[in-house]
């Protein structure tokens, strides 16, 4: 079980965010939401969490951005993009980022939960 740990989603999407949240709140794991990059990066500096969920639908360029200003904050915690569409040079970027996992929409309630479950262990916050 995984206990009294946070993550972070930055969405505006509310399919994702119930989603995200019905799953988390399955594992005993907190979700915050934030709807734009700029506090999304202001709570990841003012907070720990095991993990962080950006959504990335809107455009890869800007993504790729994103991705790259998290990972060099917090380069320890696992990342998980979501996108909806995306080819594999894309994908390819993505992952040289070090990402933990690329999630394409539409995202299967029990694939989510097993890459939650992955992506906590992986950050050592969980007790599996």
């Amino acid at each position: 079980m995984i206990e009294n740990v946070s993550a972070i989603l930055l969405t505006q999407d509310k399919e994702i965010i119930s989603l995200f949240s019905s799953t988390a709140s399955e594992l005993q794991t907190k979700i915050v939401e934030k709807p734009d990059f700029a506090s999304f990066i202001l709570e990841m500096q003012e907070n720990d969490y095991a993990l962080a969920i950006c959504d990335c639908s809107k455009g890869f360029s800007e993504c790729l951005k994103w991705v790259k200003v998290i990972k060099k904050m917090r380069p320890k915690v696992p990342l998980i993009v979501i996108s909806s569409d995306i080819d594999k040079t894309s994908g390819g970027k993505l992952y040289e980022e070090s990402i933990y996992h690329l999630c394409e929409k539409p995202i299967h309630k029990e694939y989510l939960k097993q890459i939650l479950m992955a992506s906590l262990t992986k950050s050592g916050q969980s007790s599996l």
